[in-house]
């Protein structure tokens, strides 16, 4: 099936923001080849990409043989400080080609195309990335979607060499796209709060933030236009809270970037500078909450922000349904992973402990620097949920790992002494023989070859003294080769047949060392 232009665009976009980094589009989406700018807090890189479809040859070409078809364009615009990528998008098997600019940077002829060999997109999609040399000695690289931003990073490098290193960070797991099936019994009711009010509780600490949730990304002038609708008697959107039945707080679900532009006008702070509106009527423009009219102030604190307020009735599984609705509800500019709206709703000792783990040398050595995903945090906790109760897993993951962080989130059945003592000896001892090459079959990370791999290695570390680490580099071996192994560590991941089955056969191929 043909994706339309737009739609390949979004492709682009949505891996680019999976990876941690925003979007400024340089020029309108609908004018092919899209500018990116591509940024995070630590760079910026801007880019100008080319994307076609990827198809069959035809009946006159090899049956191996793929190909995206140049359109619309006479030859390839390079800048000097822009990365220019020439992509194909194989749908089938959700993964991007990569040809090599320099290879394709003089006029094009008549009726131009690109080809690219069927193993190669079997392999990047088995594998992670693939690459192959063409009889022009043109490296074309082809690779998974969550490979993107690693590939556009590295573009000369890929292109230059068969030997691809990818981000250490690059984690293959299936778990993210698991949609969750529930049914629920939930009763909410509204509540309207004047604007002062919900500045007082967010001060008490009645409404609030966990520890971790998505940071405040709005901008000055977003910011300074929420005060002033509410300053006009705009209408605004309504926030969703949840109660805490033990405490009776509020934990805001959705309308943090709301409920902390309020807190901090209110404060006349805006990221460590005095909040002045910008970008508002004239009459409002250059002031703070100390600046304002004594009738602006007063329709400010008189504004109504409704709220809903939920609480779960069935089932009576903690807040299962919060999970849900944060994934539904929270409208940031950037989609939260699964670990992430964990940290928000889950939040207590256990959660501290995983963040803390997180930052064990070894386990930094071979995952990779930034965390800021929380996708590590995410693979510490697999580990633990599976070790202690993975005879009784049922799917989806990402339920079962909900389920075993709130029933554990203030560490009462598992103490952080016995925590640490499973997990740190156990990827020090993978860290001192595997080092960086652990948990990996081509590609990055294999979220399940981990679950799977330390869950053996500390089976057999709590029965023994000491290990011998050429017999282990030896079992691991035969592990990585074994077929059945493999398949249930790529595809359908999380069945119950699949994690039960990898996981025994990890502990089984461990207890001979």
């Amino acid at each position: 099936m043909k994706i339309k232009k737009t739609d390949l665009l979004s492709i682009i976009v949505n891996c680019i923001i999976d990876s941690s980094y925003n979007i400024d589009y340089l020029s309108p989406i609908n004018i092919h080849p899209f500018h990116l700018n591509i940024f995070n807090q630590e760079e910026s890189i801007t880019a100008r990409i080319y994307i076609w479809n990827i198809s069959h040859g035809g009946n006159r070409r090899p049956n191996d043989e793929y190909r995206i078809q140049i359109t619309g364009i006479k030859s390839f615009e390079k800048d000097p400080i822009e990365k220019t990528l020439i992509l194909g998008w194989w749908d089938d098997l959700k993964v991007f080609v990569g040809f090599d600019f320099n290879k394709h940077n003089k006029k094009l002829g008549y009726s131009p195309s690109f080809q690219v060999k069927e193993k190669a997109l079997h392999e990047a999609f088995s594998e992670g990335i693939s690459t192959y040399l063409k009889e022009n000695n043109e490296i074309v690289v082809v690779f998974k979607k969550e490979y993107l931003i690693d590939y556009i990073k590295n573009l000369e490098e890929w292109h230059s060499t068969k030997d691809v290193k990818v981000s250490k960070k690059s984690i293959q797991d299936e778990i993210d796209d698991e949609v969750l099936p529930f049914r629920y019994s939930i009763t909410s009711y509204g509540a309207d709060y004047p604007v002062d009010s919900i500045v007082k509780r967010i001060e008490d600490k009645v409404i609030f933030v966990p520890l971790f949730q998505r940071k405040f990304v709005w901008k000055i002038e977003e910011a300074s236009r929420f005060i002033e609708s509410l300053i006009l008697g705009l209408p605004v959107p309504g926030i969703f809270l949840s109660k805490e039945p033990e405490t009776g707080r509020l934990l805001i679900i959705d309308g943090q970037q709301r409920l902390m532009t309020l807190y901090n006008f209110y404060k006349g702070v805006f990221r460590g500078k005095e909040f002045k509106l910008v970008g508002v009527q004239k009459d409002l423009e250059g002031k703070t909450i100390k600046d304002l009219k004594s009738e602006d102030k007063i329709r400010l604190n008189d504004s109504i922000m409704h709220a809903t307020i939920i609480k779960q009735e069935e089932p009576d599984d903690g807040e299962s349904s919060v999970y849900s609705i944060f994934e539904r509800l929270n409208t940031g500019g950037k989609k939260l992973t699964p670990q992430e709206i964990r940290a928000c709703i889950y939040y207590g000792l256990f959660n501290e402990l995983l963040s803390e783990l997180a930052q064990t040398p070894s386990f930094v050595n071979i995952f990779g620097i930034s965390d800021d995903r929380l996708k590590g945090q995410e693979l510490i906790l697999r580990f633990f949920a599976l070790y202690y109760e993975y005879k009784n897993y049922k799917k989806p993951l990402k339920g079962f790992l909900n389920n075993f962080m709130s029933k554990n989130r203030d560490l009462s059945k598992f103490s952080k002494n016995k925590l640490s003592g499973l997990f740190v000896p156990a990827i020090d001892f993978i860290n001192l023989t595997l080092k960086e090459k652990a948990f990996r079959r081509g590609g990055g990370i294999n979220a399940a070859i981990f679950d799977s791999v330390m869950i053996g290695i500390t089976k057999r570390l709590i029965k023994v003294d000491k290990i011998n680490t050429n017999k282990f580099k030896q079992q691991y071996e035969k592990l990585m080769y074994n077929d059945t192994y493999i398949s249930m560590s790529k595809v359908g991941t999380s069945d119950e047949v699949s994690v039960k089955g990898r996981i025994e056969q990890s502990i089984e191929i461990f207890s001979k060392i």
